[in-house]
């Protein structure tokens, strides 16, 4: 749950910065900017690719065995 509020507030902070983020205007303001949003855009696929795997930490935590791991044992008793 903390990684979704983590990538909410990320993709409000980058609409929220977006018309301040200049890269017409001089060099230094160019590479600060996209610099900024390489960061931003980071963090952002960080956030989401925590959320989307922290089911799979979960069942490993929990003991469960994911659907990979029963095929990969399927596929081993059957050689």
């Amino acid at each position: 749950m903390k990684r979704l509020l983590y990538f909410c507030l990320s993709i409000g902070l980058l609409f929220y910065s977006l018309p301040y983020l200049s890269v017409t205007k001089s060099l230094e303001q160019t590479i600060f900017s996209l610099t900024w949003l390489i960061f931003a855009l980071c963090t952002i696929g960080g956030n989401l690719y925590g959320y989307l795997d922290q089911d799979k930490k979960y069942n490993v935590l929990k003991g469960k065995k994911t659907t990979s791991n029963k095929y990969k044992r399927q596929q081993s008793s059957l050689h």
